[in-house]
């Protein structure tokens, strides 16, 4: 050996590391825009901002062949590669990953919302639709604690009612397994019953009152909903940072799991994006919305709450993997049970308001009017909230109804709007739209209420007659009649009373031979008649 020390090869001797520097900021500032080719577009621009930055001509750039080789060597993500993947790159953090630490059930529930990659279908208009599922994920154990699937454009009642789901047990289902009831868990099940009698018909998914909740930037997120329901049960609210999935890593890594054990085995899956998607993925499609919120919860409580979780390891031995129920029973043991509220008329508590004048004929919200009888008891009282204003509640899912509540008696009242011709016909916020749109073609004023009745009754014949739909008619068809199913569901489950333990009432003791006579002692057994026998032959 001549002692002679190995030259390390580096491919950018030879370039000006004013070209270095330009490659570099010209690659931050296009991570928003649409991919481009290196030795196309890329190149101007880099050659561009070069003359920007030193004159005309002061830097050239090398040949393209050059050119593209030191593009690869400084760059990790190409120009020319998906706009998401170098958004995403982008976007991590500059320091290493941390935790997000939880000890306890509830401590931090992470809620998030994504588009599912399964089309569903409807039989009503033989199309399909994007469906999006959102979910609530608890930090300790890793336990779904709850879930909605809604069409595209998810509401922020939805996200309001989430947590109410996370508070509430899910119910079994006929045809489950007793294995997969509540009482299975490795809980004090007796003990528990005691305090939440729900339990008893329960499936095996954690009931849990969140303390934090860790929510995206999301319009539905932040909405008055959210913040109302937060405040009532006293629940505090931290938004990750906006573009920054890493702030929520378990929420983000759930639903690549939910992709691989559910979604891909759904007939209707259209894979993660275009380039995964099949030729007939809306042919394949046959489960409706509905159906394929009944398969994800069986896919929960029978899959994904018994499977043993990475994450999750028994203390004291990081060998030995768990389940989330089995994490949560562990919890539970250490933590102890907090139990969750049962409110009536939850739902609408949670609805959005709008505060509004009472007038004789009612109410206006949306340029539509509502009236009830118990409207005309108020109209000329000042209202006891800020402003002298009545708060108004509704549902933009079924925009038929209002709800107002009675202060006198603590009542919610349903609200009707004037024009409504029939209950079932669906009518939700994004039906309003496309009928004021359609009075605007007309040139009439959208507040007019007439017009209004009259456009949605066009669209109503329309959409009436299948033959005349256009893709969006379908879709909207699809998506109005599913969420205004689901807020009828919803109205009924908060209809049903509480479960309240009933009043102990004293037993007297059985009578026996010193008992004194009284209404036990002086019944005469031989006095009682006997009850008639009923004979087939005396017919």
């Amino acid at each position: 050996m001549d002692k002679r020390k190995a030259r390390v090869p580096n491919p950018l001797r030879n370039l000006d590391p004013r070209v270095v520097q330009a490659i570099r900021d010209q690659a931050a500032a296009e991570r928003a825009d649409s991919s481009a080719t290196i030795g196309n577009r890329f190149y101007r621009r880099t050659q561009n901002r070069l003359d920007a930055d030193h004159g005309a001509g002061a830097v050239a750039l090398p040949s393209r062949d050059i050119f593209r080789r030191a593009v690869a060597h400084l760059l990790d993500i190409s120009p020319s590669a998906p706009a998401y993947q170098r958004s995403s790159a982008a976007n991590q953090p500059d320091r290493p990953f941390g935790n997000v630490i939880a000890t306890r059930p509830g401590e931090v529930v992470m809620l998030d919302t994504t588009p599912l990659d399964v089309l569903a279908y409807d039989p009503g208009t033989t199309s399909t639709i994007r469906v999006e599922l959102t979910i609530a994920l608890d930090v300790a154990t890793r336990s779904l604690l709850a879930w909605r699937l809604t069409p595209e454009g998810t509401k922020a009642i939805d996200i309001g009612l989430l947590l109410a789901d996370v508070m509430t047990p899910e119910m079994m289902r006929p045809g489950w397994s007793d294995a997969l009831r509540y009482q299975m868990l490795r809980v004090p099940y007796e003990r528990l019953l005691t305090v939440d009698e729900r339990l008893a018909e329960a499936a095996a998914r954690p009931v849990i009152y969140p303390e934090t909740l860790l929510y995206d930037h999301g319009k539905p997120y932040k909405s008055d909903v959210v913040w109302r329901a937060c405040t009532r049960w006293k629940i505090d609210l931290q938004d990750a940072r906006k573009l920054k999935p890493t702030d929520k890593p378990n929420v983000e890594r759930l639903f690549k799991t939910i992709r691989e054990q559910f979604a891909e085995h759904v007939a209707g899956y259209k894979g993660l994006n275009v380039a995964h998607r099949g030729r007939t993925a809306e042919e394949q499609a046959r489960w409706t919305i509905d159906e394929l919120t009944e398969f994800f919860a069986e896919y929960v409580i029978a899959v994904y709450q018994r499977r043993h979780h990475r994450g999750l390891t028994l203390h004291g031995f990081p060998d030995l993997r768990v389940s989330p129920n089995e994490a949560y029973a562990m919890a539970l043991g250490s933590a102890g049970y907090v139990d969750c509220p049962r409110e009536a008329n939850v739902y609408f508590e949670l609805l959005p308001i709008a505060k509004r004048v009472v007038h004789p004929y009612g109410v206006e919200l949306n340029h539509l009017t509502y009236n009830a009888d118990i409207l005309y008891r108020y109209w000329k009282a000042k209202a006891p909230y800020p402003g002298e204003l009545w708060p108004i509640r509704y549902d933009p899912r079924n925009l038929l109804h209002a709800y107002f509540l009675d202060p006198s008696d603590g009542r919610w009242h349903v609200l009707r709007w004037t024009h409504a011709l029939g209950e079932h016909q669906p009518f939700t916020d994004i039906t309003l739209r496309e009928a004021k749109r359609l009075i605007t073609l007309r040139g009439r004023a959208p507040e007019d209420q007439e017009a209004v009745a009259q456009a949605l009754t066009d669209l109503q014949n329309r959409t009436d007659a299948p033959e005349t739909w256009t893709a969006a008619d379908r879709k909207r068809h699809t998506r109005d009649a599913h969420r205004g199913a689901a807020q009828s569901r919803d109205v009924q489950r908060d209809d049903a009373p509480v479960n309240n333990h009933p009043p102990l009432t004293a037993v007297p003791d059985a009578a026996d031979e010193e008992t004194e006579p009284g209404e036990w002692g002086d019944l005469d057994l031989s006095k009682v008649r006997a009850a008639d026998v009923w004979d087939p032959d005396a017919i």
